[in-house]
């Protein structure tokens, strides 16, 4: 065997005969909780116990290595001790970490180890976020939660979102109602982490800002997402009237009223169409036969009558402008055969207004949902700014 090969196993062999110098690490971080991307500083001292010696001394010139985890086998740091032992070192961000600081090691001194665990909070971001208003008043939110810097990041189960509007762009802020995000993970399409959410509300304003906000936890970060301006023109019925309000069965009367739309005032809403209904036996009905507006916004048509009820007049609303219904009038008849007149509820389904309308070939009168038109101007209670 080669000299110099004989003499360094001669020597590992020693070494492993031999008692090593204990090391003693100790080491601290600046801060024990931090939001992800903050500066984090390690600091310590490096000391060993010869074998001769009562009182442990300091290690010059040692290396300390810095593990993210235990099972970590490449330091992300390294860093030397100076004459008095000691060493620092400013720590990456990571979205989770327990530092492992090592030193010593070798033949003659045995390796110290110290563990010291960081949180990390995570950012989140709420992107997209969007926000359509219907013509009743019913907010569709939609959007998605995510970990901003960190792909591999999941969020909690089933985070709250909070709905938040406001008057104006920068605040105040009220909460509309929260949102529960998905009950699965990854449904944005952009990591396995995120959660994508949506739902309705009723919205309180006729004009007003939106944004979504997660609230954080002890391990992610509030985020809020970008404000959206939804608005529409409210819309009012009235001098809504039926005339005679008491008749004989299966005769006409005429249903009048006038529509206005607000724009800094109420001004007429010409060339629009008005539904006229009816309630009978806890169901809404409606003539399929519409009324249009005037120039200055007047309606009036002339409807068969069966049967004793309140009626209503509603405009269902356009892109622009909130629906709205009337106050509702009594209108009684007398005689017989009423009931029979009354078209029941068919398959046909026709779009018209709130919800599906079912419509027959040839109704007098055709049964519908109550009309949601009649909450709209007592929720809304504000005008486009």
């Amino acid at each position: 065997m080669p000299r110099h090969r004989l003499a360094a196993s001669l020597l590992l062999s020693l070494g492993t005969a031999l008692n090593l110098d204990p090391v003693q690490v100790t080491a601290q971080l600046s801060a024990t909780k931090v939001n992800y991307g903050q500066p984090v500083t390690l600091t310590g001292t490096v000391t060993y116990t010869p074998q001769d010696a009562a009182d442990p001394i300091a290690l010059p010139n040692g290396t300390v290595s810095i593990y993210n985890g235990s099972t970590s086998t490449h330091p992300v740091a390294l860093t030397m001790t100076n004459g008095s032992g000691q060493f620092s070192v400013v720590l990456p961000a990571t979205p989770t970490a327990t530092w492992i600081v090592t030193a010593g090691g070798g033949i003659y001194l045995d390796l110290a180890k110290v563990s010291l665990p960081l949180d990390v909070i995570q950012p989140t971001a709420i992107s997209p976020f969007t926000v359509r208003l219907s013509q009743y008043g019913v907010l569709s939110v939609a959007g998605c939660l995510k970990v901003r810097d960190d792909p591999a990041g999941r969020l909690p189960a089933h985070p709250a979102i909070v709905i938040q509007y406001s008057a104006g762009a920068n605040g105040p802020w009220k909460s509309l109602g929260n949102i529960r995000a998905a009950d699965e993970f990854g449904g944005c399409g952009t990591s396995a982490g995120d959660v994508s959410f949506n739902g309705t509300l009723t919205a309180r304003l006729a004009s007003a800002y939106y944004r979504a906000k997660f609230g954080g936890t002890s391990a992610f970060q509030p985020s809020v997402s970008s404000p959206l301006l939804r608005w529409k023109y409210l819309s009012e019925i009235t001098s809504f009237s039926v005339s005679p309000r008491s008749t004989h069965v299966n005769s006409y009367v005429t249903a009048s009223g006038r529509l206005w739309y607000d724009s800094k005032s109420w001004r007429p809403y010409a060339h629009q169409q008005v539904m006229i209904l009816f309630h009978y036996k806890n169901k809404w009905y409606y003539y399929p036969r519409l009324p249009r507006t005037s120039s200055s916004g007047r309606f009036s048509g002339e409807f068969q009558i069966h049967v004793s009820a309140h009626w209503a007049a509603q405009y269902d609303g356009n892109t622009t402008h909130f629906a709205s219904a009337s106050a509702l009038v009594q209108v009684s008849v007398t005689g017989h055969g009423a009931a029979a007149r009354i078209a029941p509820p068919a398959s046909a389904p026709r779009m018209a207004g709130p919800a599906s309308a079912p419509r027959m070939a040839r109704p007098t009168a055709t049964a519908r949902t109550a009309p949601r038109a009649r909450t709209v101007r007592a929720v809304l209670t504000g005008r486009r700014f």
